[in-house]
């Protein structure tokens, strides 16, 4: 967690101490990435104010970098303002790292920060990340274990939709977000800017993985400023039913309990393919229909999971363990056809 070391004059703009989860993606730091920081500014003036942001850090030559960027502050309101670099790969948490309002036409000294950064916020080269919308896992946890994964990776969880970076290059430190039905921010909540929309959809265009996780009702996606990301699918393309969690997915049942999912049928020039089915139906008039599909968006992809993970009925009829199992079809993370486990330069001898 970010820790203030010192502070400065404020003249009519507060600069609010770095909060934990401001430094990074979900308070996570990857050596020689692309980094965002978020400064949580308050103008306390009637007027606007322009005012120019600055990150100064030491990049891996030890020359002085300044990250910068312009903007003008609304009268007496909270705004927040993202600045982006790359830490040194040679930085340690002992380097500090300092902010700076000024204003931007006299250059004035308007609020400083300078912090040091707690060592278990910093992920080598090596380290993949999966990001989260949301609080809950969904059943992602067994694959930040060696035994699941050729690479160790980890989960950046709590992160917010609406409160995204607002460039896509601030997102690159994941390589898939998964947004969950609950506290995770809404597609469609105005709170999300164009700008924060745009950075999601060229992150995705340029290799991210976008995993939407439905809820059972009241969906806001298809309809949402996000919408073009999911392709020619609306509402009417999505049906609400009721199914056993898929035994050739999930395994051996807990019990055989129904629960509300989502069934797909988008259009064929939406361009998905489906990923996992459900049985809907008895006997000979059942029916196997999709509920998790997939499809490209640019070079990265875009799934819709019909099936709420984080809805605890669904822990009635499946090992919450076992999860992880629907997430190796999803995300296409499978072991050898030998069944031993994929060999990496990163994994001890």
């Amino acid at each position: 967690v970010p820790a203030p070391q010192a502070s400065a004059q404020q003249s009519g703009v507060e600069l609010n101490d770095l909060r934990a989860g401001s430094t990074g993606l979900g308070g996570l730091i990857r050596r020689g990435n692309w980094t965002p920081v978020r400064l949580d500014l308050f103008n306390e003036s009637v007027e606007v104010r322009g005012v120019v942001c600055r990150w100064l850090l030491n990049d891996d030559d030890g020359d002085r970098v300044i990250a910068a960027r312009r903007a003008d502050l609304t009268p007496q309101r909270d705004q927040a303002v993202w600045l982006y670099a790359n830490p040194p790969l040679n930085g340690t948490v002992n380097t500090p790292w300092t902010f700076q309002v000024v204003d931007a036409d006299t250059n004035e000294l308007l609020a400083q920060q300078t912090a040091r950064l707690s060592p278990d916020i910093y992920l080598e080269p090596t380290v993949g990340v999966v990001g989260i919308c949301g609080v809950e896992d969904m059943g992602l946890q067994p694959y930040t274990r060696w035994a699941t994964s050729h690479e160790r990776s980890v989960l950046a969880l709590g992160l917010n939709l609406e409160t995204l970076p607002d460039r896509w290059y601030g997102l690159s430190l994941i390589s898939t977000l998964v947004w969950g039905p609950s506290d995770s921010g809404d597609p469609a909540s105005t709170a999300m800017s164009e700008t924060n929309r745009q950075a999601v959809r060229e992150w995705v265009y340029r290799g991210g993985h976008l995993v939407v996780v439905l809820p059972d009702v009241g969906q806001t996606w298809t309809s949402s400023g996000l919408s073009d990301v999911l392709g020619p699918i609306g509402a009417g393309d999505l049906q609400q039913i009721e199914a056993v969690p898929p035994v050739e997915v999930f395994g051996t049942l807990k019990a055989q309990v129904p629960m509300p999912m989502t069934a797909f049928n988008p259009p064929d020039d939406a361009g998905y393919a489906t990923v996992v089915t459900a049985s809907v139906g008895e006997g000979e008039a059942a029916q196997d229909v999709p509920v998790v599909i997939s499809r490209r968006y640019g070079f990265g992809q875009v799934t819709l999971v019909g099936i709420d993970l984080t809805d605890r009925k669904i822990y009635q009829s499946v090992n919450g363990f076992l999860l992880h199992k629907m997430w190796t079809r999803i995300l296409g993370w499978r072991a050898s056809k030998s069944g031993t486990l994929f060999t990496s330069t990163y994994l001890d001898s």
